[in-house]
């Protein structure tokens, strides 16, 4: 890894999660050599979701003011699948704007990794809330929302309640 003069601790310790974690990370479609430059708007889920789930979620981030190209995916599930603590020190380490949970699984990993002094806090199923001062929604199956017209919009819905930028 080359350090440059211009590096912060913060861009440091994304590139070390970045390499340590990649074979985790999709960048969204489009992105050139897959290369994620600024990645603000972080989707985990327990398996690959379906492309247009991707491009959704992608579009989704473009119409919040985050950019298509700043959206990329954990799959939290992959082989090795990702303790808690794994799963924390990767999203804490990018340190992205928003968090979207894609599933039940990951919804139950991101409990355990994101534990309060009291022990596991079970994030809330389909709501918009904050963990650790991070906007996030969570959903119970993203992939099922894409089943209808009337299911997108309930999905389009809760991904509205992130903050826009710009």
């Amino acid at each position: 890894m080359k350090i440059s003069a211009k590096s912060t601790m913060y861009s440091l310790e994304r590139q070390r999660v970045l390499e340590e974690y990649g074979a985790y990370l999709q960048a969204a479609e489009g992105v050139p050599g897959g290369v994620l430059a600024e990645p603000l708007f972080c989707v985990a889920s327990t398996a690959t979701l379906s492309e247009a789930a991707k491009k959704a979620l992608a579009s989704s981030a473009a119409a919040l003011g985050y950019g298509a190209e700043t959206c990329f995916f954990v799959v939290a599930g992959a082989d090795p699948a990702l303790s808690p603590t794994q799963f924390f020190r990767l999203v804490e380490g990018i340190d992205p704007l928003a968090l979207v949970i894609a599933d039940t699984v990951t919804q139950q990993l991101a409990s355990a990794a994101y534990r309060t002094a009291e022990g596991p806090r079970m994030l809330q199923a389909d709501a918009a809330q904050r963990i650790l001062g991070r906007n996030a929604v969570v959903f119970s199956n993203f992939e099922d929302l894409l089943t209808t017209p009337a299911k997108k919009q309930q999905a389009w819905a809760l991904l509205k309640k992130l903050p826009k930028l710009g």
